[in-house]
């Protein structure tokens, strides 16, 4: 699968995010995205069985101990490509905030190696995989689960394969860790146990 490159010309400034920001109560419980539209030029995936053969030839390189879940705080309408554009150009991360975005529409996209991190959640990247569904805000800009099923399949079966690599790895949302929202739902609890 090939991994985008993140070095896309900008969409979005800095003064519109802030902008559109402004525009949106309880800030400091959601890191809300604010992206504009961006043709998607992200290759997608719709095979779960190929993420979980993924992440079982997954040769090391890092001593993963921890797998988040997370929400990019947009709406569903969002491209991979906007996402990218916005850690590039409004964040400045050279790195991207996920191994592993979920698409509504029954896709996945790889945008880091798992033996590189991501800037998923701050001081704990160095031992940690991260997923993201394309979601978690409603159209006033409140955080909410609005994951699809086939979202949610894409995630357990993310999950379940780490568990299956990494027996001991613990399981976390992002909001576990963080004062965020994010991902919008009770990740340890529905994805913790044994599956």
């Amino acid at each position: 699968m090939k991994i985008p490159d993140l070095r896309i010309a900008a969409t979005s400034t800095a003064m519109a995010h802030a902008l559109a920001r402004a525009s949106f109560e309880n800030q400091e419980d959601l890191d809300l995205m604010i992206v504009e539209q961006a043709p998607e030029a992200c290759p997608t995936c719709d095979s779960i069985q190929e993420l979980q053969e993924l992440i079982k030839n997954w040769k090391g390189g890092r001593n993963i101990t921890m797998a988040f879940a997370h929400c990019t705080a947009s709406h569903q309408t969002a491209t991979v490509q906007s996402i990218l554009n916005y850690w590039e150009n409004v964040r400045k991360w050279k790195n991207p905030g996920y191994h592993i975005i979920v698409t509504p529409d029954k896709g996945w996209t790889m945008l880091q190696p798992f033996e590189l991190q991501s800037n998923g959640v701050l001081n704990y990247n160095a031992n940690s995989v991260h997923i993201s569904y394309i979601g978690g805000i409603d159209k006033k800009g409140k955080p909410v689960d609005n994951r699809t099923e086939s979202q949610k399949q894409i995630m357990r079966a993310f999950f379940e394969a780490w568990k299956v690599k990494v027996p001991r790895i613990q399981i976390y949302g992002h909001r576990d860790k963080a004062k965020k929202a994010c991902p919008c739902f009770e990740a340890k609890n529905e994805y913790s146990h044994p599956f």
